[in-house]
């Protein structure tokens, strides 16, 4: 029994932990595969805002004055907030 609830317990733990970013569709507006400059490729959630792009270029391995460059650009344009 004490098995059982163990197993039980565990498998619902690891559902939780292991959700694709899929499972978040209503939380993101559109989802986008990239591949950065050091071969790193991430599936990132398209959102609109400056602090993800920032948060994102630097997870994909751009230079920190390309990130500014970028992301700067991006937000003049109205492309992110």
């Amino acid at each position: 029994m004490t098995k059982t609830i163990f197993f039980v317990v565990a498998m619902i733990l690891l559902y939780v932990t292991a959700q694709p970013p899929q499972a978040n569709a209503e939380a993101c507006p559109r989802w986008r595969t990239v591949t950065g400059p050091t071969g790193i490729t991430l599936t990132l959630c398209m959102d609109g805002k400056y602090s993800t792009c920032v948060r994102d270029s630097r997870r994909l391995g751009w230079h920190e004055t390309h990130v500014q460059s970028y992301c700067g650009k991006l937000r003049e344009e109205g492309k992110v907030k």
